[in-house]
């Protein structure tokens, strides 16, 4: 029977976000015919995707809404997998009904036509990076270091303009990045400033960060080598409702004086009006 496995979920989206990426892995005992995405807007009729799989089973389908799209609206989408049997199997995914996924509020910077005005010290570059690697949408994304390696004892900063979410309920750091590092010694990670850029802290993505002690930055952080690229997601609550109501942000990279690799990559920049739903603590 075929399956569907490894699906990355659509999160709350933004409008200037589309085409909205939906990847997943399929896979048949015996080998897949046809793999189609079914998606609609609020319930309205259906539009099909075909899709292709990779020697691996990979699938990458693309959602691209209509202009009229707006805050509020809702997509469903569902995934056909049909085996080459005979007589051929059909297997929907979820078994019933849609995946469901928001239309929010969003500030949104994909890097294409702007740099977003985040503003670099000496290291970090907004451009077209190595073709090896490339950006993950489009041609472009910020990078420390488009088309060569980091330096020794790198100190790298990368910093937003101030957000005004003063009247946003709840709120979602999302973007994507590539990192290729000295594994436990050279990486970054990403801080949060509320108060106009007087105190700042480190923010800890969804899962923590997957180095517990990077040498240089001597905190937790991203190093060694993220295996392509990869969305990171950070719950903004804690820093919500505060009197100035604005949040920057800012990206941290740092070496030491041995080896020296690709760096830290960062696209599709995305604050988002949703609400994230942490793990329960442990429960006795």
């Amino acid at each position: 029977a075929s399956d569907v496995y490894k699906r990355q979920p659509l999160t709350p989206v933004a409008v200037s976000g589309a085409p909205y990426r939906v990847a997943f892995t399929a896979k048949d005992n015996l080998a897949l015919d046809k793999i189609y995405l079914i998606w609609n807007i609020n319930g309205a009729d259906d539009d099909t995707i075909e899709v292709w799989a990779d020697s691996l089973g990979k699938c990458t389908a693309f959602i691209e809404p209509p202009p009229t799209i707006s805050i509020g609206d809702s997509i469903g989408y569902y995934i056909v997998a049909i085996d080459s049997a005979t007589i051929p199997n059909l297997s929907n995914h979820p078994e019933t009904g849609y995946y469901w996924v928001d239309i929010v509020r969003a500030v949104w910077f994909d890097f294409e036509m702007s740099d977003g005005d985040f503003s670099e010290t000496a290291g970090w570059e907004w451009g077209i990076p190595t073709a090896e690697i490339g950006a993950f949408s489009g041609e472009k994304c910020w990078a420390t270091g488009l088309h060569h390696n980091y330096v020794s004892n790198a100190n790298y900063v990368l910093e937003t303009e101030p957000f005004d979410l003063s009247d946003w309920n709840s709120a979602a750091l999302e973007f994507q990045t590539y990192y290729d590092s000295e594994h436990l010694y050279d990486g970054g990670n990403v801080w949060v400033s509320s108060d106009g850029g007087m105190r700042w802290y480190v923010l800890t993505p969804l899962g923590g960060y997957p180095t517990m002690w990077v040498d240089a930055l001597r905190e937790p952080g991203l190093a060694g080598n993220s295996g392509g690229w990869k969305k990171l997601t950070f719950d903004l609550t804690p820093y919500m409702g505060t009197a100035y109501g604005h949040l920057r942000f800012k990206f941290v990279f740092k070496s030491n004086g041995e080896y020296n690799l690709p760096g830290w990559f960062i696209d599709d920049f995305a604050l988002l009006e949703r609400q994230i739903i942490l793990p329960p603590g442990r429960l006795i």
